[in-house]
């Protein structure tokens, strides 16, 4: 059997997230995976907070949870939050009539059919999810990596054939401004919609490398959603949590040797996408993410208990 050894941040990633990929042919991917680089950083991480999977588990369901609301032509309808922001998430920005609005005004056809790009994939099977949900949805997954896509491919061969063919696995920095025409060069096509996710990457890159990353996805009538999960500024977050968050991201900054995490708020990234002609559609809180998966808030009780956010926005 083809088994790939993960690095040790990709190992821990995936061994918190496990169980969300238990069955069907992601269970048979997770099994060609060897985590066992990351039990070091799993034993020091568990002694900061012997919960955080949870985080993880909550994040990468909450994604997958949007990319089929919004394949299913349901963003408004199925996508009921209290704590997330409506309207005019953002006060100090002088946004327009037509940024306010919700999506309910121009929601999407339910034939509608889109591209999904994920940035930064890893070894997550989130692909395999989406086309066994929801195959004729997607015309193309394009996920984009700077390492491990050739063997990615390779187990997406062996364990789902069939829904390989959909998927296209590219060698990449995120961050180059090559990224449109590595995409083009694999099939992907400007004029029809897609859903961009950035996921568990925007704390290791900086803002203006997530700006050149945004503006790489405008479209000319805002066809495009773009998901993107981030981590908060600490003074956001409440006493209780903070340590929390800020040891565990520091923990990945010297694992991954960089010279800073990235943190970011939901008007920050407004502004980003008001800058490309786009506008956020909502933002939603840890506290929310929790609640949709597990129907109950045992960890986060309020919005400010949490450190990571989400947020869809047209672009």
């Amino acid at each position: 059997m083809y088994v790939v050894e993960l690095e040790p941040t990709a190992a821990l990633v995936m061994s918190w997230a496990k169980s969300l990929y238990d069955h069907g042919v992601a269970a048979e991917f997770m099994a060609r995976l060897d985590l066992s680089s990351g039990e070091k950083l799993l034993r020091e991480c568990d002694e900061i907070c012997d919960w955080y999977a949870q985080v993880l588990l909550n994040r990468k369901f909450f994604m997958q949870f949007l990319i089929e609301n919004i394949l299913v032509g349901e963003e408004e309808e199925r996508i009921e939050c209290p704590t997330c922001v409506r309207a005019n998430p953002f006060p100090n920005l002088n946004l327009t009539e037509s940024q306010q609005e919700p999506i309910a005004e121009e929601a999407v056809e339910n034939n509608k059919i889109y591209q999904l790009i994920i940035l930064a994939a890893g070894k997550s099977p989130m692909a395999l999810c989406i086309l066994e949900n929801h195959f004729d949805r997607v015309t193309k997954i394009f996920e984009i990596d700077e390492a491990g896509m050739e063997q990615k491919n390779h187990l997406y061969k062996e364990v789902a054939p069939n829904l390989a063919s959909k998927i296209s696995c590219i060698t990449g920095d995120i961050t180059s401004d090559d990224i449109s025409r590595s995409l083009i060069g694999s099939g992907y096509e400007r004029d029809i919609p897609s859903i961009i996710l950035m996921e568990g990457i925007s704390y290791y890159v900086s803002i203006e490398q997530i700006d050149s990353i945004i503006r790489s996805f405008k479209s000319a009538e805002g066809i495009n959603r773009f998901i993107i999960e981030y981590l908060v500024p600490y003074k956001h977050i409440s006493r209780y949590y903070r340590s929390i968050a800020n040891d565990i991201f520091e923990l990945m900054r010297i694992q991954g040797k960089l010279d800073k995490i990235t943190n970011l708020t939901a008007a920050q990234l407004g502004r980003i996408f008001a800058g490309y002609d786009g506008d956020v559609i909502e933002s939603y809180t840890m506290k929310y993410m929790e609640q949709l998966r597990t129907d109950e808030n045992e960890y986060f009780k309020f919005s400010s208990d949490g450190w990571i956010e989400a947020l869809v926005a047209h672009i």
